[in-house]
């Protein structure tokens, strides 16, 4: 399978809550980010969908598992040197084994935000 572009994300648990009340066992089922630090997307195709949009497909590996996505990516800035291109993603984090919730409040739909530029070299 050819890859068109790959964007991989640090993570860690300070990011995903700021301030624990104390400390979790249950990580491991919210995002385990001590055992995988990485969200890695790739893009597998992508295709015009309007005059400043693309239609992408690929994958989004988090917490060794990889989903496929289907997204629609707005560009921002194009040039013949660089392009910025941003994008929003929903997926089910039962997917990714990210289960664990205080209390079952917060939605299994979780939602992200990836804004990539890409230059010629």
């Amino acid at each position: 399978m050819r890859h068109l572009a790959s964007q991989a994300y640090r993570l860690s648990q300070e990011e995903v809550i700021r301030k624990p009340r104390r400390p979790f066992r249950e990580w491991q089922g919210f995002f385990d980010a001590g055992n995988h630090p990485h969200a890695v997307l790739t893009v597998t195709s992508a295709r015009p969908a309007g005059p400043a949009e693309l239609q992408c497909q690929g994958t989004l590996e988090a917490a060794a598992h990889a989903r496929p996505v289907i997204f629609i990516a707005h560009i921002h800035e194009a040039t013949a040197q660089a392009a910025v291109l941003t994008a929003e993603l929903e997926v089910d984090r039962s997917e990714f084994g990210m289960t664990w919730s205080p209390l079952h409040i917060a939605s299994m739909t979780a939602h992200g935000t990836v804004t990539a530029r890409f230059a010629r070299a």
